[in-house]
């Protein structure tokens, strides 16, 4: 961990609405990079903005939402207007509620005047603050700032105190990319305000890895005014079904006495689980679980974080000497 890393918490919207406003605000050019979808989803929430805004200031809501629809096909405008009409009807009952999203800062390298800002996304656990890494090596080169935002839901970034259903309808990688979003104009104002400076717009890059490496990719995509560039390292952006090329990687990496090992293991847990599944889960602290799958996915996946990690070794010695033995290998 690097010395002097900052922790800070900023307000924000567990609701992307605002987040729409924000960029409608500070130029309207972000609808264009939007793909149809996107731009209907954008246009819904422009159009109860500027509801609001009727109230407030005589803004003429349809002058908007037209001029939007001029980049959009006949049928395409047609639809974003059903849409529209259905999706303000539940916005109009939304309230407004904010949470504490937690992030980190390093300012050691940072060049006030023209430096860089390096946005390290945090992923789907708690985030473990700004380490000492390749992307401190490059802020030192590039004179950047580091800071990274924890990811909506995890550490002390959770709307909810309870996951149920309804509270995790938040959840999702289009949320967080809009936090992202919110994120970026907050730190540059607070980041001005700090130097005493104005209208400074610094170049922003964004990194992940893996599901946060992803985000890095969309995030240059969706908001490519807010972002120069991402570096996303292992991102996963194709989905495939039935993806079982995974697992026959961890066999290659094992090698054959390990391989040969944890298929037998395999083999024996399916059995067992068959005969009594409360048994077998109680020795590997998993008796609440109640799905078999789950269980049987956590005990793949156990197996394969040793190989993509690299440390196949606290693995694959204990069971290759467990099977030596002639020991239970369950």
């Amino acid at each position: 961990m690097l010395d002097d890393c900052k922790c800070h918490s900023f307000s924000s919207l567990s609701l992307s609405l605002s987040i729409y406003i924000i960029y409608y605000i500070r130029g309207c050019a972000y609808i264009c990079y939007l793909h149809v979808l996107d731009i209907m989803l954008a246009l819904i929430h422009i159009y109860y903005m500027c509801i609001i805004l009727f109230f407030q200031d005589h803004c003429l809501f349809k002058q908007h939402y037209y001029e939007f629809l001029d980049y959009l096909h006949v049928l395409d405008i047609m639809l974003a207007l059903i849409h529209i009409y259905y999706m303000c009807i539940i916005l109009f009952f939304q309230d407004h509620r904010l949470f504490k999203q937690r992030y980190y800062e390093f300012l050691d390298y940072y060049e006030d005047s023209n430096g860089p800002i390096f946005l390290k996304i945090c992923g789907e656990s708690t985030c473990p603050g700004i380490l000492n890494d390749y992307t401190a090596v490059l802020a030192k080169k590039f004179g950047a700032a580091l800071i990274s935002l924890e990811h909506r839901y995890y550490g002390k970034s959770s709307p909810f105190k309870l996951t149920t259903t309804e509270n995790l309808r938040f959840l999702s990688s289009k949320q967080a990319l809009f936090d992202l979003a919110a994120f970026s104009v907050y730190y540059q104002d607070s980041l001005n305000a700090r130097y005493n400076r104005s209208n400074i717009e610094s170049p922003w890059f964004v990194f992940g890895v893996s599901y946060s490496g992803a985000l890095s990719a969309w995030f240059r995509l969706k908001f490519p005014h807010l972002a120069c560039g991402s570096l996303a390292s292992s991102g996963v952006v194709l989905a495939v079904y039935n993806y079982t090329e995974f697992d026959k990687q961890v066999g290659v990496s094992a090698g054959p006495a390990c391989k040969a090992v944890l298929q037998e293991i395999t083999k024996l847990v399916d059995e067992q689980l068959s005969s009594d599944s409360g048994a077998v889960k109680s020795l590997f602290g998993a008796s609440t679980v109640k799905n078999d799958v789950d269980f049987l996915y956590l005990l793949a996946d156990a197996a394969a974080i040793a190989f993509q990690y690299g440390n196949p070794d606290v693995l694959c010695g204990p069971l290759v000497d467990a099977k030596n033995s002639q020991k239970n290998l369950v």
